[in-house]
């Protein structure tokens, strides 16, 4: 009976300590969710009002702006200079512009959905507004999180738990017909040698490891936790000591999805090539196009005049195309000097043209 209770205390204790910080973790979670509350401008009454996105539904006329989360998908009425980013769908980092004109051809891929924005993008410059056509598991992103949800297989750590303990139950099968047969061989009495084998049988049974099992887990988790990473189930954390290769991905997870010139390189040396690059770009505009503004913020950083830039006669003789893969401007200098070409784009379409 004694043992018995040790068994049942220690299955409690095991039970406990992995639900606590399981649910540590989800409340954690759950905190950080509504710090971030996902908001929509939406027209209902006759009026703009802001509601949460989860009281969207399908028909609402939503407007959209810069440094908003789309809350649904929807499909465009009007857009103005409207960019996205769609890294936590694509894992694309550059910009995507949309607009509110029919698609000419069937879409293919989501980058040729340009009248549509999904849920989950975030809106990076301009501004537009349309009608939400579908909300929460009903959205792409949506349906991809339900179909990763639906994904709970068991991980190696609970496999070789599982191994082990079909073993150890295969030999206590074992000890117990062993040891029942032979105290029967031996003349004791039938009762007496059961219990027996009963109690070898149970011996075999490492009552205290999934509670130490569950202790260095948790230990685990709370040694992550003072790391600033929350452990949402416990076996990961044996799980991810054993991986080798952790794929995941990249933009916006390890990195800032943010475009930066890192090194400059020119005989004419770095202020030259960079007024030529801040010349070709969208300058001085800004928040067009991730590499247009990494260029201006590289020009900063060399303490360029950029007034004086700007204040330079440039035209675009030749636009970029996705064929072409390099576009050319012409950049007008005052008598007695004549005017320059500056053809930027791809290093081998630059290279050809010349």
């Amino acid at each position: 009976f004694l043992d018995g209770l040790i068994i049942l205390g220690l299955l409690a204790l095991n039970t406990g300590l992995m639900f606590l910080q399981e649910y540590r973790a989800e409340r954690a979670l759950e905190s950080l969710r509504r710090l971030l509350p996902v908001q929509a401008q939406v027209c209902r009454d006759g009026r703009w009002q802001t509601l949460p996105a989860a009281l969207l539904v399908p028909g609402d006329l939503v407007r959209l702006s810069a440094g908003r989360l789309v809350p649904a998908d929807i499909r465009l009425l009007r857009a103005v200079g409207l960019q996205v980013s769609e890294a936590p769908l694509t894992g694309e980092s550059l910009w995507q512009e949309k607009t509110a004109d029919p698609l000419p051809v069937p879409p293919r891929t989501l980058r040729d959905l340009r009248n549509v924005v999904l849920a989950g993008s975030l809106v990076l410059a301009g501004e537009g507004e349309g009608v939400v056509v579908a909300t929460g598991a009903a959205t792409l992103f949506g349906q991809t999180a339900t179909l990763l949800a639906d994904i709970r297989r068991p991980g190696q750590f609970h496999r070789q738990l599982d191994h082990f303990a079909a073993f150890l139950l295969r030999l206590a099968l074992v000890l117990l017909g062993v040891v029942l047969v032979a105290n029967i061989a031996l003349g004791r009495p039938p009762v007496q040698s059961l219990a027996l084998a009963l109690a070898v049988a149970l011996g075999t049974a490492p009552e205290a490891l999934p509670a130490v099992t569950a202790t260095a887990l948790a230990l685990g988790a709370a040694h992550l936790a003072r790391q600033r990473v929350l452990t949402r189930r416990l076996a990961a954390i044996e799980e991810l000591s054993g991986i080798d290769v952790l794929c995941t991905d990249k933009t916006g997870t390890i990195t800032q999805n943010r475009t930066v010139v890192e090194e400059v390189w020119s005989p004419l040396g770095p202020e030259t090539l960079l007024a030529l690059a801040v010349l070709c770009s969208s300058f001085p505009e800004e928040g067009r196009d991730p590499v247009d503004d990494a260029l201006i913020s590289a020009a900063r950083a060399h303490r360029l005049d950029l007034a004086r830039l700007a204040a330079r006669p440039r035209r675009v003789i030749l636009p970029f195309t996705a064929e072409r893969k390099r576009m050319c401007v012409r950049l007008e200098d005052p008598p007695p000097r004549s005017s320059a070409k500056a053809p930027p784009g791809l290093s081998w379409s630059v290279v050809t043209s010349c």
